[in-house]
């Protein structure tokens, strides 16, 4: 299995090498200017691409505790393990089936709205969900797609921000379109990584005894209390924050109709000034 997986990866970075061969050759990058050299520190000293990705990495830990924690929040809250499969069914079906409707929304909105207001419906989904058995399995479905819904926004509108994060700063921010998305991949690779330890965290604060393949141990009140809250209250918290962060950035179409011409005159002028 190892060898066929290797071979397959192989034969993947050779397309992907060759055409990024193509692609140079049809249309070739203008090399850096003198002045314009160290992409990362360009991409850290922006403060919209900071505030940007700060909530992004915020998000993708939320999303990946989320998803490690539905699990236990079947088995453990609901009472039946069999649920963790309608839990991300109901999920993942809503964020794929809205994701073209958050592009129009977007366009009407703006894409810093519509991410402000995908995360608060997070947020409101989660508070239900500390609500736990006793709120139904009805409602906790429609909470859970509630998440999913917002799910998709989450991942549409902050991807579809960083080329206007990088246009925005002009030639340098070009220049430097590498080490932007670079540090974007390590954000969501961070937060996809630290997710679970925080749910993880959660559960051994609560006292939860973990147990073998096939075994079910009876778990204390405040363990069975990490795993719902866990799973509700500090996501919740977590989006919260992630809100913030996210307030932070103002590099929005709607905000700046002509942007990042307008943003770029701004620049331009208030260094004359």
């Amino acid at each position: 299995m190892a060898l066929w997986l290797g071979a397959v990866m192989f034969a993947a970075m050779l397309v992907g090498i060759t055409g990024v061969a193509h692609l140079n050759r049809a249309a070739p990058g203008t090399p850096a200017g003198p002045g314009r050299r160290g992409g990362l520190v360009v991409a850290l000293r922006d403060r919209q691409f900071r505030a940007l990705t700060a909530s992004y990495l915020t998000v993708g830990i939320t999303m990946h505790l989320v998803l490690a924690a539905m699990p236990y929040f079947a088995e453990y809250e609901l009472g039946r393990s069999a649920l963790t499969t309608v839990l991300i069914a109901a999920f993942m079906a809503p964020a794929v089936l809205t994701t073209p409707l958050w592009v129009l929304v977007a366009r009407r909105l703006g894409k810093q709205r519509s991410l402000l207001a995908a995360q608060a419906a997070f947020v409101g989904g989660s508070l239900v969900l500390a609500l736990g058995a006793a709120a139904g399995l009805p409602l906790l479905i429609a909470a859970v797609a509630v998440l999913g819904v917002a799910f998709a926004a989450m991942q549409l509108m902050p991807l579809s921000m960083v080329p206007d994060v990088i246009a925005a700063a002009g030639p340098a921010g070009a220049a430097s379109a590498g080490s932007y998305t670079g540090v974007w991949t390590a954000a969501e690779a961070t937060g996809g990584a630290l997710g679970p330890y925080v749910y993880s965290a959660c559960l051994a604060a609560g006292g939860f005894v973990a147990s073998g393949a096939g075994e079910h141990t009876t778990q204390s009140p405040g363990a069975l209390a990490a795993v719902r809250y866990g799973f509700t209250l500090v996501p919740a918290v977590l989006m919260t924050i992630a809100i913030v962060l996210q307030r932070r950035y103002t590099l929005d179409k709607r905000a700046h109709p002509a942007a990042p011409s307008a943003v770029a005159q701004e620049k331009a002028e208030g260094q004359r000034n």
